[in-house]
């Protein structure tokens, strides 16, 4: 069974990374590297997909998180619509001046 502790620790350390994972994304667009780039896409995905699911569990709990959905839903939007016309400085962008400061806008939950 998952504890609510382990989830409450393992959401504040992904929270936290997001920021750095981004500027990697940016940085890594910013050189051409784009591969690397679209690999690390994949990965900020699926860390978004766990993401959703722990908010799921947390708020099933009682934690209230200072986050909307439906904005980091935007914000994968926002960037299958930069990749599908090859649009990267888009892509760059979204993650720069977008998700970047929300994600560093995000506080840590305690558990209950």
């Amino acid at each position: 069974m998952i504890q609510i502790e382990e989830v409450v620790s393992d959401y504040n350390d992904y929270i936290h990374r997001i920021p750095a994972g981004c500027s990697q994304i940016v940085r890594f667009i910013n050189e051409n590297r784009i591969s690397e780039a679209l690999e690390m896409v994949v990965d900020f995905s699926e860390g978004i997909t766990w993401l959703t699911s722990a908010r799921s569990y947390l708020e099933a709990e009682g934690i209230t998180l200072d986050w909307k959905e439906n904005q980091v839903t935007d914000f994968l939007n926002e960037i299958n619509s930069g990749l599908e016309v090859g649009d990267f400085v888009i892509v760059s962008d979204i993650f720069e001046y977008e998700i970047i400061p929300f994600f560093k806008g995000i506080k840590n939950i305690a558990s209950n």
